[in-house]
């Protein structure tokens, strides 16, 4: 695969996953195993073989399960950092997407990629970097139709 300039991911997997519920009272969702691994493995070896070369998963909900299994990323050819936040905050409300960007802020690069820990698609970061840049504009938003 062609390299980019665009290095870092970062990937929201902070929820608890109920629609899995039974399998993610144990286990975060992006941990549930597929064909044997975790799915978020998958996510990672993607990434990797598009040129990203850091990974920033903002986790809450049993992150240490995550932190635990993919440690800094480097039997995986990555660089994985980590940004936690509890599922509920001080009030009782729940830790959403945007403030687990927020609390991260320091840690992202000046561009970046943004992912779901459950979603997968044939990702050519090359063709949606080029895009990208060539718009100018401040962020853009692939959407895969399957």
């Amino acid at each position: 695969m062609t390299k980019t300039n665009i290095k870092q991911a970062v990937i929201l997997a902070g929820g608890r996953g109920e629609r899995l519920r039974l399998m993610t009272d144990t286990i975060p969702k992006p941990m549930v195993p597929i064909n044997g691994k975790p799915f978020l493995e998958y996510l990672i070896e993607m990434l990797q073989k598009n040129g990203i070369s850091e990974v920033l998963i903002l986790a809450g909900y049993l992150s240490e399960k995550i932190e635990e299994y993919f440690g800094d990323g480097s039997r995986f050819g990555i660089n994985i950092k980590y940004s936690i936040l509890p599922l509920f905050d001080e009030a009782g409300l729940e830790n959403e997407s945007g403030t687990r960007i927020k609390q991260a802020s320091h840690l992202l690069n000046n561009v970046f990629l943004l992912m779901y820990c459950d979603n997968y698609w044939p990702l050519d970061l090359k063709k949606l970097s080029d895009f990208y840049f060539k718009q100018g504009k401040l962020a853009s938003v692939a959407v895969y139709t399957n």
